[in-house]
């Protein structure tokens, strides 16, 4: 008897250390939250921007794209505030 099983196609995401968990990171999130960015968008942001693990940065999928305007990271926008 033989039995299969169905795999759910699934996507594929990048694992790596949050940026913000060593000094530097977390001296770049406080500086965004110093400057009026809300908490959580300064935490994206400096996990987006570029580093020695991922050199050409990681991009932000989000439904609010204006968030991360001028932050010099890229943005995928998602939903009705696409461009």
């Amino acid at each position: 008897m033989k039995i299969s099983y169905w795999n759910p196609p699934t996507a594929a995401l990048e694992e790596f250390d949050a940026p913000s968990a060593d000094g530097l990171g977390a001296l770049s999130t406080a500086e965004l939250v110093a400057g009026g960015t809300d908490w959580p968008t300064a935490q994206v942001i400096t996990a987006a921007r570029p580093s020695l693990e991922f050199p050409q940065g990681l991009t932000i999928v989000t439904s609010g794209p204006a968030r991360h305007d001028g932050a010099g990271v890229r943005v995928f926008a998602l939903g009705a505030d696409r461009p």
